[in-house]
């Protein structure tokens, strides 16, 4: 139950884009998002939509970060040393909505969590 309030309010501080004008709008599922991104025609509303996952990733970051502290199963195993862009997140969510496309109609957020415990998967606990 713990583990669950962290990451509900670790997802509930992704972070608004410094100037919201440049998206026009602050999209909610991940299809949305992705669909805003692909259109995007200018470098400010791109670098807008990737500020979204950026403060998602953070928000994850924290939530693990928090497990890894309480020595509670992470919820997901990426190498240390890793450290995914905003471009590179996209490209992952991409291929999961690819994979499974139940994942356009969830939260950008849950879905970059999702993402990463697809792609990192834990094989063992702390």
């Amino acid at each position: 139950m713990i583990k669950i309030l962290m990451l509900a309010s670790a997802l509930a501080t992704v972070g608004t884009p410094a100037n919201v004008d440049d998206i026009g709008f602050v999209p909610g599922s991940l299809k949305e998002f992705l669909s805003a991104y692909d259109a995007a025609t200018t470098p400010a509303h791109r670098a807008a939509l990737e500020l979204l996952i950026e403060g998602a990733k953070e928000g994850i970051m924290s939530a693990e970060a928090q497990l890894e502290v309480q020595q509670r199963m992470a919820l997901y195993c990426a190498p240390t040393n890793l450290d995914m862009k905003p471009p590179q997140i996209i490209q992952l969510l991409k291929i999961a909505v690819k994979d499974d496309d139940r994942y356009e109609a969830v939260p950008v957020g849950f879905a970059i969590l999702k993402a990463y415990e697809a792609a990192f998967p834990c094989t063992k606990k702390p």
